[in-house]
Parts: structure tokens; sequence; C-alpha cells
């Protein structure tokens, strides 16, 4: 397998059997996304293109770093091969796109390419160590590659023609000027002789009308766009035509140049057209010594290069001394004055000189010499390695006082660390060059301090200090490291045996970059160096002084930065994440990103969107690490808890976090040939069935304070034993815990939902480690008390829930076997979208982790490598628009008249408007213009017997819905339960639970045949014939109906048409007909009127700034009626009193107090505007003033 480069739609569809069984038992169900299945904190199965791709990116980067130079050198000639064979330009490895080549045969049966093609999705890229970061692109200056001024498709059907005539850039199809495409005619007369088909015709090819129409200006005469335009080479006036142009009879004087580029000239003697070349007769000339002069030419007696021709008498009369063959593509025709040679031609002139010919000559030949660069060919690591560069020859830092030659150094070195796993964190070193007895203060000669970055800890310190030192060492030197570092002088000891360069397993170790370099300057410089333990901060003035200097390396701006170009180069290629050069196992770090992918994945689905509400709630950051530790922790087994307990409590804590658990609304979707969309919840409150409706429910809600309020005294008993040890008073961080806002349930408090859901607080942790609790011993005792809570949930709320649902299911013919059989196949895709009680976000918010790269940040930062990575990951807010917001469309009518005739249509007196004489007339039918279900139809005058039952939810807010329904029983007919059919709907405006109790009596009157005795069941008007919630299956049926119509496309409207037709006149508000008493509907609209012009005055505008605030919206009742109420009057607080009260309380909310500005205004003639605060503020005295004086 790992030689096998498989897609991942074939990974997935090879491993679909095994996610099925590993669901099956685990007992999930089969809609549970598949990222909990690969994460290794929760079932850590393998996912095949996520291990395939890490062990393809390590057998390429040990490929490419091995120890044997032949490896070396073929990794590096199958990159050449890669970009000869795909006509790629730059460096294989620094391919941004492979979508060119990746549909293409030879590319899936490259091994290599593969990998690289498959690092593209991911964050990693291997570079190679010579080139710097900041210069990438290595194509060829000013010269754009052709395949990325080509379509896609036109490039994949013409690479074998583009490769064959080496056309890699665009600049070998421009013309000199260098802003114009060269024609057709002219590429196919200078640069291919015989293009023309059997009938002598030669049309462009179409490689060459897609670069053209990519590149050049329509309708320009083949004029570069701007953008691909380059500077123009150094033309001259002298036109010579290419020597492709001559033919068999008509013989030229040719000129190019030779493999020295030194002139060749010569008289053309054959063609040989199909391979574009021509024997010429050469003839020499002295223009290079003396370019200025004209050309003569003379013949040659011969050379090391002559080419035997012995056909050579059938094209001259004079036998040639010296022949050639040269290329018709690179040579030009040679004006002279002699077009034949004779047995008496010694000389030949032309009217040019050199100096104006090479101009012309010396750019045509090398116009094909476009080549890709393969510069990064020469870099292949010899038996003897190079000396890493130096870094005192780049960054001036201090050299030690030079010894003799062969002499012995002696270094302090150390390292410091700070600030580890924030953004400031900082690694210093520093070197003490010490020469004993030679007169300086305590022996220290000189020294030197400076800072390192990325995969911040401290031993990288401390090996930073190493390398430094030795790398301003001279050669040939003895060298003493004293460091209180065992770490570093383990890493130095295998630097002696050279593990970071001949073995096989230097990639797994930590900082490998590092002690590479470091080895490969003691190999290179044949350093001797030893390595010498000192015990740190025992009182050596030299490691202290070393110290110091490490730890002033942190805040000093003179202190140099080590670069990683500097000690990042020993190995050919390294591994790059985004910038950061990888010092780690790769191996490892490819399964952590894909780790924190499938997180983040995880945490994107609509489940998990309550995290984003938490993004405001400071004392609530959710501890990933945490949370997963406790859903791993399995209570010890006792005699009252059996394995069988534990496996039911870990399913079940599990399902409770992954929102997993068997409720109506997850059943609904998952067997919704069971479980209608009518169903609700079975304790009598009417509500959708999901997971905060379980926490929220009327019937559990004092259990589930009680559970929550023994989670709460659970901790406190713990912080309190924990205070004792440490001699702490745990008051303050109790306190704390008690003010956290997860103990109070309510469906808008998400810390609460999440605390349930078992997402725990970073708090728990912290307040134990405040009273010296290590970490792990907190993480158990907080993990521990939050499965007894789940203990209790289970038993006291969801056991007594399935016993429940059990009964109702048994009722309702819901047999085990039914749940257990498999969906039926030919059951139609259902469209109904599952309910959640879980009201959406007031508006788009982000999380506090968003766009972080946590994996970056632990190379920087030390955010901890192996645990923080997989949890904290940036969770991607767009998710959120998920909700939709419900609107409540109003039906309008409008009455459409012709302009043109809208004076010739008389008024009609013909009828007058409808006068009700008659009692007995009743509006029309709803079944007479209505699709709604009939009863089943009776004989005459028979009993028909309905039970009815109206729906009202979100009762003052935008999305307040009225349902109604009504069912019709016919006792011992042969009907289930007696149910004959049923109907349900909704109705709008003016919204009670009356008038939906109603609505349903109105619906089914309507439909009932005439003559017809009815018996309407309903529990409402104080339970006439039937007591609501009190088992009776037709009025619960009749319910679940009325429910059911608030989110079900299908229910009927009532029209407003049909229930306000009873009266001739009615009142219209907008577009709703008016049912309430006029007189009250006219006043209360004049009162939000002159409420709506109050707050509209300037003093009223801090409203304005609260609409953002979701936790301080203004009760308006309560604000009058606090401004209206009078305190009762007593000897203390007598009426004046109480009159005084009244007018301030006033005035302040009116903000009309006598204050100085106000003053400015009404009085100006007494208070002018130079008159300020009297507090010695020197501040202007308005009403907010007043509340933020000084004084």
């Amino acid at each position: 397998m790992q030689v096998t480069h498989l897609l991942p739609s074939d990974c997935y569809a090879a491993t679909r059997s095994i996610r099925s069984l590993v669901k099956h038992k685990a007992n999930f169900s089969r809609s549970l996304s598949n990222p909990i299945l690969y994460l290794s904190q929760a079932l850590g199965l393998i996912n095949l293109s996520s291990h395939l791709i890490q062990c393809h990116v390590n057998n390429l980067f040990l490929m490419a770093n091995s120890s044997t130079p032949f490896i070396q050198r073929l990794f590096i000639y199958r990159l050449m091969l890669i970009q000869f064979r795909f006509l790629i330009p730059i460096f294989p490895l620094m391919v941004d796109d492979w979508s060119l080549w990746s549909n293409m045969t030879i590319f899936k049966c490259d091994y290599i390419t593969c990998t690289i093609a498959f690092m593209i999705s991911t964050p990693f890229h291997l570079q190679h160590a010579q080139f710097s970061s900041t210069f990438l692109d290595l194509t060829l200056p000013g010269h754009t590659p052709s395949y990325s001024c080509m379509s896609s498709h036109v490039f994949k059907a013409c690479l074998k023609v583009l490769r064959k005539r080496h056309l890699y850039y665009l600049s070998q199809l421009m013309a000199p000027s260098g802003s114009h495409l060269i024609s057709w005619t002219a590429y196919q007369t200078a640069y291919i002789a015989q293009l023309e088909d059997k009938r002598g015709r030669s049309l462009p090819h179409k490689w060459y009308l897609d670069i053209k129409t990519n590149t050049t200006l329509p309708g320009s005469h083949d004029q570069l766009s701007d953008h691909y335009v380059c500077p123009p080479s150094v033309t001259s006036s002298i036109v010579l035509l290419p020597g492709a142009t001559t033919t068999q009879k008509n013989r030229h004087w040719l000129v190019t140049l030779d493999g020295n580029d030194a002139s060749l000239f010569g008289k053309q003697l054959s063609i040989q057209p199909k391979k574009d070349t021509c024997v010429i007769v050469h003839w020499i000339s002295d223009c290079h010594s003396s370019p200025g002069d004209i050309i003569r030419l003379r013949p040659y007696p011969g050379c090391d290069a002559h080419v035997s021709f012995p056909s050579a008498c059938k094209y001259t009369a004079v036998q040639p001394r010296c022949t050639f063959k040269i290329s018709l593509l690179r040579s030009m025709i040679l004006p002279t004055n002699c077009e034949r040679i004779r047995q008496s031609t010694l000389e030949v002139l032309s009217p040019y000189t050199w100096a104006d010919l090479s101009i012309t000559v010396i750019p045509y030949y090398r116009r094909l010499n476009l080549l890709p660069d393969f510069s990064s060919s020469s870099f292949v690591v010899e038996d003897d390695p190079t000396v890493a560069p130096l870094v005192d020859d780049q960054f001036l830092l201090s050299s030690p006082v030079p010894l003799p030659s062969g002499s012995h150094y002696h270094y302090y070195t150390d390292g410091s660390l700070t600030n580890l796993r924030t953004t400031e964190v900082s690694m210093g070193w520093s070197w003490v060059q010490l020469i004993p007895d030679a007169g300086y203060l305590n022996s220290v000669a000189t020294y030197t301090h400076g800072t390192i970055r990325n995969w911040p800890s401290s031993t990288r310190a401390e090996a930073a200090a190493i390398y430094a030192a030795l790398s301003v060492t001279p050669v040939n030197s003895t060298v003493t490291i004293y460091t209180n570092s065992q770490a570093a002088i383990d890493g130095l000891r295998l630097c002696a045996s050279s593990s970071y360069s001949n073995s096989r397993l230097f990639y797994k170790t930590t900082n490998f970059e590092l002690w590479a370099s470091i080895e490969r300057l003691i190999y290179t410089k044949s350093l001797a160096v030893s390595p010498v333990k000192v015990k740190g901060h025992d009182g050596n003035y030299w490691n202290e002084f070393a110290d110091s200097l490490a730890n002033s390396a942190h805040h000093s701006d003179m202190a140099p930065l080590l670069p990683a170009i500097a000690y990042t180069c020993s190995h050919p290629v390294r591994l790059v994440y985004d910038n950061v050069v990888c010092e780690s196992n790769p191996r490892r770090l490819f399964k952590l990103h894909f780790q924190a992918t499938f997180l983040k994945d995880l945490l994107s689905l609509k489940r998990f969107q309550f995290v984003y509400c938490l993004y405001d709630i400071d004392n609530y950051v959710v501890d990933w690490k945490l949370t997963w530790f406790t859903l791993n922790l399995s209570p010890a087994y006792d005699a009252s808890f059996q394995a069988s307990h534990a496996t039911r409590h870990y399913t079940f804590k599990f399902k409770l976090f992954l929102d997993d658990l068997p409720l109506l609304e997850k059943l609904k979707v998952t067997r919704p040939n069971l479980y209608i969309d009518l169903f609700t919840c079975r304790s009598y409150c009417d509500r959708m069935e999901d997971l905060m409706h379980l926490i929220l429910c009327s019937k559990q809600r004092s259990v589930m304070h009680q559970i929550l309020q023994s989670y709460q005294n659970h901790l406190f008993s713990k912080l309190r034993e924990a205070g004792e040890l440490a001699d702490l008073d745990p008051t303050p961080l109790l306190r704390k815990l008690s003010s956290l806002s997860c103990w109070t349930i309510s469906s808008s408090n998400w810390s609460s939902y999440a605390l349930i859901r078992g997402c725990l607080p970073a708090i728990f942790i912290d307040l134990f480690v405040e009273l010296s609790i290590p970490r792990p011993s907190a993480m158990k005792v907080v993990a521990a008390i939050h499965n007894h809570f789940i203990q209790k949930l289970r038993i006291r709320i969801w056991n007594l829930r399935t016993y429940d649902k059990s009964k109702w299911e048994d009722v309702m013919n819901i047999t085990l076997k039914l749940k257990t059989t498999l969906r039926p196949s030919n059951l139609p895709a259902t469209s109904y979208v599952p309910f959640s009680s879980l009201s959406p976000p007031t508006h788009l918010v982000t999380s506090r982790n968003f766009e972080v790269d946590w994996i970056k940040n632990s190379m920087i930062q030390d955010l901890p490598c192996g645990r923080v990575i997989r949890y904290y990951v940036s969770i991607v807010a767009s998710t959120l628009g998920y909700y939709a917001a419900f609107a409540l469309n109003l039906n309008s009518c409008t009455l459409v008249v012709s302009y043109y005739t809208r004076l010739s249509i008389p008024p009609d007196f013909s009828s007058s408007l409808p006068v009700v004489n008659d009692v007995s007339a009743s509006p029309p039918l709803l079944c007479d213009s209505s699709s709604l279900p009939s009863p089943i139809v009776l004989p005459p005058g028979s009993h028909y017997q309905y039970y009815t039952d109206g729906s009202l939810i979100n009762l003052g807010t935008p999305a307040v819905s009225m349902g109604w329904s009504w069912v019709q029983i016919i006792p011992n007919a042969g009907y289930l339960n007696s149910v004959a059919t049923y109907a349900h709907g909704t109705i709008r405006n003016w919204p009670s639970s009356t008038r939906a109790e109603v609505a349903a009596i109105f619906a089914a009157l309507s439909v009932t045949p005439e003559d017809s005795i009815v018996s309407i069941y309903t529990d409402s008007q104080a339970a006439i014939d039937v007591k609501g919630h009190d088992g009776n299956y037709w009025n619960e049926f009749a319910d679940s109906l009325a429910n059911s119509t608030h989110h079900s496309d299908e229910a009927f409207p009532l029209p407003e048409a049909i229930i306000s037709s009873s009266h001739t006149v009615r009142l219209v508000y907008d577009d709703v007909i008016c049912e309430s008493n006029p007189r009250h509907l006219f006043k209360v609209y004049y009162q939000a009127t002159y409420m709506q012009d109050l707050l509209s005055l300037t003093r009223f505008q801090f409203n304005f700034c609260l609409t953002d605030r979701d936790d301080y919206i203004i009760g308006w009742d309560l604000t009058w009626f606090t401004l209206n109420y009078s305190p009762s009057h007593d000897a203390s607080f007598q009426v004046h009193h109480a009159s005084r009260h009244y007018t301030f309380k006033f005035k302040l909310f009116l903000d009309d107090l006598p204050l100085l500005e106000k003053l400015k205004i009404t009085r100006p003639d007494l208070y002018i505007d130079l008159l300020t605060c009297r507090s010695f503020c020197n501040r202007k005295e308005d009403l907010m003033h007043l509340i933020l004086c000084l004084k």
C-alpha cells in the first residue's frame, strides 16, 4: 500500500463496509458523521486516505534525504525527468497546481508526481534546501511558461508537439520588439521548413491559436497584452533571412555559430528537409579580430569537425576541403558578392561587418536555447559534504579570541525559554569563551548572545548556543562545551556517531535539522568536541554569566536572530508547513494535521453549533482536552456498578455528547416509516422533542435543577478539600464557581446546554490549579464528578423517559421487531427537516478560534503539540447560515383597471349592497373551494362526532403560529382506534388559543353535510366534554395534529375571505381584518403614535445604542408602571415629600432637570456659555456629567 496511490473517493468506497460495521457495533446511528470514527480520542479508526498520504510523503522525504549519494542523485534525476515529461520549466517541488497534468496517464503512473500533487491539498510542501523561501519561482527572468498562457485541454493535447519543439516559454514566440507575437507565417518560415500538407497548405496549429487567443489583444494584429509584453532587445538595421527558407535549388551562403559561440560561415551544398539540417562548405574569416571591417571569407583547409561528404561533387565543381552539418533553424542567409564557387575563387566579400551581423545572428541562434532550468540538478550530496554556511559570515556574531592553530577552546553555553505557549514565546542562547590565566577578568575572553525561533523548547535553546559557538570556531580545534543540559550532552554524543546524517531514523528526533547542522560543523571543521556537565544555578560564575546573557537576549535589540536558512540546509530537501521548516517527525505532523481536520469537520456539524453561542461568555471556554478525557474515562466496577452498567453508561455519555440519543426528532429522520411528523413530546407539553426540550421539559425541570445543584455541591466539596490541603481559603474560588452561568437552565443559556452535553469549561481545572492541585489530578477529579452527573441524568431522566416512550410505542404498535427491521428500500426520500428548539443566533457570530492555525502556533508558540492541536481548531462561522428565519407572508389581492377605460365605466346601480335579511343564511362552505379532506359520509341525519383542538406557539414573536385540527370518530366501525379521517391547518392574525380552538370547530362544521347531528369534543372552555392531556387517545391525536401544522407544508390555511364574510362591512388595518373592539384599536394606535414621537426626541436617542445589547432590552410596561408608582406615606415620608419625589422622577426620566446646559438654552440671559460644572472639573454640566462627575 505504501507504493500505491488511491484517490480519496477510492479509499472512501473501499472502507464503506468497515465504517458501517463499526457504527453498528458502537450503537451509533448511520447518519452520524464519519469524523467521530477517525478521531483518536473517540473510536480511533484509521482513515485510509490520510494514512496513505502520511506514508507516501514520509517515503519521499526519506528518499530525498537518503544517506546514500546514489539515492539522492536518483531523486534529482527523477525530478529532472518530470520537468521534461510534463514540460515544466520550474522545479517540480514548486508547482502549486497539478490540475493540468492530473488526468494524464503518465502522471497517474508516476509515484513522485502523485505524492507531490497530494501534498497540495495540505499546508505542507517539500522545499529544496538551497532555494530561498522568497525566491520560489525558478523560471528565467522575464519569461512566461507556455503552460500558463494556454488552455488546459489544449496544453494536454499538444504536449508532445510542444516538447518536440522545445517550446517552454512564451518568449520563444515573440517578435524581437517584445510587444507582438510572431505571425504563423513567420513562424513556419523561420522555425519549421516543412509544414505544408499534400496540397501545399499550411494551417496554424491549435496550440498556436490558443496561445494567440490568450495572450494577444483582439483585432490588434498580434499585439501582446500588457501582462506579457517584454522589454525590447537591441535591434539591428540589417535584415537577414532565416536559413530555413532556402531550398535545394537555391543554395546560399549561411552564417551561424559553433559550439563555442564563434562565427561559422559556409556555402550550402545539400539539404535534409525532414531533419531541418544542411551540409555546408566551411569558409573562415578574421571577423573576430577585426569586427569593424567588412567580412572577408576564404577556404578552410580542414578541421576536427570535418564531416566527410562523398557526394559533394554533385553540387559543386570544386572539391571541398572541409564540410559541416549545421541546423537550418539556427542559420541565416549571408549576402555576398559571389553566388557560385569556382576554381579561381579565393576570397568572398560580404557588405556587412561582424559588429553589425552579431546583433542579429547571436539572438537568432540562441532563441531556441530557452530550456527548463535544471540548475537544481547540480546540488547532489557528494561523499565529502560541503560546509554549512557559518553564522558569523552573515550575521555579525562576535568571534572568539583567536588562539594558535590547534589550540583548546573553552565555551560555557546556556539557553533560555520564556512565555511558553503564548504569542510572546522567546528562546535565547549565549556562549562565553574562557581563557584560564590569560589576564582577562574572571578569565572571560569574549561572549555573545542571540535568539532562535520556532519549535520552542529549552533543549533547542541549548543546542542553538552550541551551534553558534561551533560555527565561529576555527578549523582543527579542540573544543570543550560546558553546559547544564543533559539533553544537549546526549545530542552531542549522537553527533559523534553521525546519527543525524547516516541514520534512517534521524527524522524521528526533534530539532533534527539543528543537530544535523552541528554534526556537519564538527565533521567539516575537524573539531574535537567534548561536552562537560555543569550543575545549573549552583554558584558557578561562568554558568550564571551565560544564563544571564541568554535571559537578556529576549529583550535586547542587539541580540541577533539565528535564521532558519543557516541551520536547515544540512539535508537536501526539507519539509515546510506554511513558512516554518518542520524539525519533527513528518509522519506525526501529518497525523496531527488530519486529526485537527477531522475535529474541525465534526464541530462544523449543526449539532455542535451551540459552541458558536459561547463566543461572548468569557467564563465558559471549552477545554477540549478535559472534554475528551472525561468522555473516555470509565468508572470503576463494583457490586452496584458492573461491567454491563459501565457499557451502557459509556454509550449514553457519547451519544449525549454527539446529540445522537434516539429522541423523536432524530427518529423522524432515521425511521420516517415508523415515526410520523405529527408526533410531539409525550409529556403533554406539545413540543418537538429534541435534546434541548428534553432538558427544559416541564416534567423534568425540577429534577434537572436538583442534578445540577448536586453537580455544583460536589465541586464545592472537592474545592474545600483542596483548600485544606493547600492551607488556602477557597471562598473566592467558590464564589467564582457559583457565579458561572452554566448552573441556570434556560432556552437561551448555551453554557448550561454545553455542560450537559459534556463540553466542559477550562475554569473547572483552573480553580483546582490555583489551589496547587496538579492538572492531571484535577482532570481526574472533574471527570469523576461529571461521570457521576451523567449517571444521575441517565437514571433519573433518561430511563424514565425511555420507559414512558416504550409504553407509548406499545399503544402505537411500534414493536421491537419493527424497530430492529431495516428501513424499507422502497421508502420515498423524506423532505422532512428536523425541528430544533435551539433558537437561532440573533446575528452571525465568529468563534473565538476562527482562522487560528493551531498546528503552526504549536511550531511557533508550543501550544501543546500533541494535545491542543487536536482540540482547538478553527470553526467556520459560515455554517451558522443553516438556520433560516421564518417570515409571515400576508396575501393581498390587487384590482387592476385599464387606464384607457377608466372614465368610460359608469357606476353600477343595478344591485344594492347585500343586506342580511335571513338569519339562517350561512357563509360559503370551506369544502366547496378547497382540497381539505371531507369526513366519512354517513346516512342523512346521522350523528357526526369530532374531536377538535387548537395550538398556539411563539406568542409575542414574528414566528407566532396557530394550528387547528379535527378528528372524525366512528366507534366500532373497523377503523384503527376508531379514527375515520382527520384534517389540520393554520389560521392567521389575532393569535390566541381560543381562536385556534374556534377555527378547528369552524373547519369541522364547514365540511359537515346539511341536516346532521354533530358532537364536538374539545378541551377548551373549562373542559366541557374532555379533560385535556389526561390520556384520551383521540384528544391526544387531535392535539398532535394541531401541533404538527406549525412546521408542515401541507397544512391548510383558513382563508380570511371565508371566515370574515359574515358581516357586510369590515374594518381593515393595513391588510389585516380587525376582529377586536375598534375603539380599543384606535386608542392603542394613537398611544403608539405618541410613544413613537416621544422616543424620537433627541433626549431619548440613547435607546438606539441598546439595539445590539441582548442583555438589556427595555421593558416599557415596567418602566411606565415604575414611573407612576407612588410610595406609601408615613411620618418620615409625607405627602409633600411624595410630590417632590414624583416630580424629580419624571424630570429625570424626561431629562428635564435644571442643569447648566439646559438652563443655557432656556435662560441664555442669565446663564452664559462659559459656565461649567462647579466641581472644579471644567466640564459641561449635563445629565451624563452629573453621573460621571469626579466629585
